[in-house]
């Protein structure tokens, strides 16, 4: 089995990759997910589609929508772009 014929759920999660996802699903962007974490963009780049793999989807909407649904993130109060 390849990398891009895994189950959903057979690869594992980095600790940051839901943290990049929490701050997404806030209406952030993803630079600023970046910023906050410290890391390169790239970087959310690559837990965005270690998250989509995880979950079996094409999309990191979808993604969001199956990480709420097993209780693996919380659901958060829409704020919209801010700046820090």
């Amino acid at each position: 089995m390849t990398g891009n014929d895994q189950e959903p759920g057979s690869r594992q999660l980095l600790p940051g990759d839901l943290a990049v996802l929490q701050i997404l699903a806030t209406g952030r962007p993803a630079a600023a997910a970046a910023e906050h974490l410290s890391i390169p963009l790239h970087v959310v780049a690559t837990c965005l589609q270690r998250l989509r793999e995880y979950y079996g989807v094409h999309s990191t909407a979808d993604a969001f929508a199956q990480a709420l649904a097993r209780g693996d993130l919380h659901q958060p109060a829409f704020r919209g772009h801010q700046d820090d």
